[in-house]
């Protein structure tokens, strides 16, 4: 079951109604309902929409929400996950092209099974992985961890646009195995202190 399942289920037992009644306000059949709870199906943006104006809930858990519904569908589909991929690419570009004009030594890794860039500060390689935004937390992690073994060293980094709630919520586990979660724009001044 995906975060953004979990989290559904969660905001909609806290309903005051019945599944049937909430699935009647949201104009859904309680099976599909249902199945968008229990993480069988992914609702449609309009269809989350109704969902959370039935619930009611505070705009800052309405936007979380909605950022999770954002990850569990970029992915859906073999063109998703293309498009995720371009921009992934594009991201990647702008990290290691922002890295550059700070004055830092980058280069770019070709492989996919690689990190994206790969930072020099004093004798230590660093590697990177620059995200759009992150799908999977484990794997992410793992990939990192290897790409850390691999380059020898002790710490390593996920750079993202911004962080949302869900990456603050992990970081704590990430660093405790060196990899820290940054918006891009911080790791000149990260890097300056290490």
């Amino acid at each position: 079951m995906s975060t953004f399942s979990k989290s559904l289920s969660t905001y909609s037992k806290a309903y005051s109604g019945s599944l049937t009644e909430l699935a009647g306000k949201v104009q859904l059949s309680r099976p599909s309902l249902y199945d968008a709870l229990s993480g069988k199906s992914i609702p449609r943006p309009e269809t989350l929409e109704r969902i959370l104006k039935v619930l009611d809930l505070p705009e800052k858990s309405s936007e979380e929400l909605k950022k999770e519904h954002q990850v569990s569908t970029s992915l859906s589909s073999r063109k998703k996950r293309m498009e995720f991929m371009q921009r992934k690419e594009a991201f990647a570009q702008e990290v290691g092209s922002y890295l550059l004009n700070k004055g830092l030594e980058v280069s770019y890794v070709s492989s996919s099974e690689e990190p994206d860039l790969i930072v020099r500060t004093g004798k230590q390689r660093v590697p990177l992985l620059a995200l759009p935004l992150i799908h999977d937390y484990s794997k992410t992690l793992g990939a990192l961890m290897i790409a850390m073994f691999e380059y020898s060293s002790s710490k390593g980094y996920v750079c993202l646009p911004k962080l949302n709630t869900a990456d603050r919520r992990k970081s704590p586990a990430f660093e405790q195995y060196g990899v820290k979660i940054i918006p891009f724009k911080t790791l000149p001044k990260i890097l300056d202190k290490s």
